[in-house]
């Protein structure tokens, strides 16, 4: 007789549910955490995006001797700003990023005895009053006394040459 070959196990009936993964059901029960970057662009900070390119057009200004004149600097600065269309706090701010070395310096410790942080005209006048020095101002006050307004020169013209 010949044996008869055993028979195979018989695989097991598969549940009529699926089998969930409980990790599957830990993860949809999550609130998704919010993406940094899918952030709606507001006009602020699309303003602050275009702020960050106009400041790069600033000079960077040490207060050394030999520098660019802090008036002359402002007035750069100034056409920046204007453009910009920047309050008279973002003035502080993203000129005070500018600032290197000496002036930076002299900025923190500004802030840091400020009664008023915000106060730009003030800010300035002090920054003016650091960083002018005397054979400057007396080098402003020659060319001040030789600028004289040509017969075919409009008073307007004239008046901006005073201011520059």
């Amino acid at each position: 007789m010949t044996p008869t070959p055993p028979t195979p196990p018989t695989p097991p009936t598969p549940p009529t549910a699926p089998i969930q993964n409980p990790l599957n059901q830990q993860q949809r029960q999550r609130t998704p955490s919010p993406d940094p970057n899918n952030v709606p662009l507001t006009k602020s900070h699309l303003r602050e995006l275009y702020s960050q390119d106009e400041r790069k057009s600033i000079p960077v200004y040490k207060g050394k001797r030999g520098d660019q004149l802090i008036n002359n600097w402002l007035k750069d600065a100034e056409r920046v700003a204007q453009s910009a269309g920047w309050s008279a706090k973002d003035k502080i701010k993203y000129f005070s990023d500018r600032l290197r070395g000496d002036a930076v310096d002299w900025h923190s410790d500004y802030i840091d005895h400020a009664a008023d942080k915000e106060d730009y005209d003030a800010w300035e006048k002090a920054l003016i009053n650091r960083f002018l020095t005397e054979t400057e101002i007396e080098n402003l006050k020659k060319q001040l006394n030789e600028l004289k307004q040509t017969p075919d020169q409009s008073t307007q013209t004239y008046v901006s040459r005073l201011n520059h």
